[in-house]
């Protein structure tokens, strides 16, 4: 595989783009958002969303444990990120590649659709192991498992709701209820 190096710092290789993952680390995250994004201290702008998969959102179930998995690894002083030409961050732990780790835990879904065949396997089997395991979100009853784009989707979607009023404002309009229609004036 040719490698070119770009003046950004940047290699490119047949079928993947990124930057040098010795360009960024630890030091340089900001913020995590959730269990697949994170903003750095180059780019305070954006949020940057790992490549190839997808977490639960904060709000969902588990995704307060994969927020607090990202949170851990982000915070290593061995961590590194390389930006994708899309991008997206791959995160490394000691050579290990932390996105498809995060699949293979149950703590994030393999997005369908990885361009490279290589990793698509990898990501499949790794989502494959952590749900034949039940680890992780793959642990959760089929009512609480909801992928996060379904969940995103549920959320732009107008739900109508009813208008219910704070109970207290129940209790003093029922108080004024029974003033108002006392039994003992009813007469039979």
């Amino acid at each position: 595989m040719k490698l070119i190096t770009i003046s950004t710092g940047c290699f490119f290789a047949v079928g993947l783009a990124a930057c040098s993952p010795a360009n960024l680390g630890a030091g340089d995250v900001v913020k995590i958002v959730d269990g697949d994004s994170v903003i750095l201290k180059s780019h305070p702008e954006k949020a940057f969303d790992l490549a190839y998969i997808d977490a639960p959102e904060r709000e969902q179930p588990f995704g307060r444990e994969a927020m607090r998995k990202l949170t851990d690894i982000c915070h290593n002083p061995n961590v590194t990120f390389s930006i994708t030409a899309d991008n997206k961050l791959e995160v490394y732990l000691n050579g290990r590649f932390v996105n498809e780790q995060l699949v293979s835990e149950g703590m994030a879904w393999m997005l369908p659709s990885i361009p490279d065949p290589i990793l698509n396997l990898r990501f499949d089997e790794a989502q494959r192991s952590a749900m034949s395991a039940q680890i992780g979100l793959w642990q959760l009853g089929h009512g609480l498992m909801i992928a996060p784009w379904q969940w995103r989707q549920q959320a732009t979607q107008q739900i109508p709701t009813m208008h219910l009023r704070p109970l207290s404002q129940k209790i003093a309009n029922h108080k004024d209820d029974q003033t108002q229609h006392n039994p003992k004036s009813y007469s039979k």
